[in-house]
């Protein structure tokens, strides 16, 4: 979560791995962390694959959202995360509705 926070600096709001944590304010993201994909690549080796969702806007500023979730992306790739994609996505906040996200999957970091 550091590493996240660090590259994004005042543009995110929250990172967390709570959901119910992920909402972002007017004018900032919400950085919210899957968790991990494992992947057995035999007895004692394993592929770790971490998923990680920006969200951004309120249900009054969704067309606002697009450049908070492009800057959040351009910041990480510029701080050198080790990004595989990033693709446009929705988040349904419970009783407020569905955001503007990316899900942005990145590529097996070191051990």
């Amino acid at each position: 979560m550091d590493m996240l926070t660090d590259a994004l600096g005042d543009l995110a709001c929250v990172v967390t791995i709570d959901a119910q944590d992920a909402r972002p304010l007017p004018g900032r993201i919400a950085v919210l962390i899957d968790p991990p994909e494992l992947t057995f690549e035999g007895w004692h080796m394993q592929t770790i694959t971490w998923t990680v969702n920006l969200i951004a806007g309120t249900m009054a500023t969704q067309t606002l959202a697009l450049d908070l979730l492009t800057d959040g992306v351009q910041r990480l790739h510029d701080r050198q995360v080790n990004l595989r994609d990033a693709k446009p996505s929705t988040f349904n906040l419970t009783g407020v509705g569905s955001l503007a996200a990316y899900t942005i999957t990145l590529n097996p970091l070191d051990s």
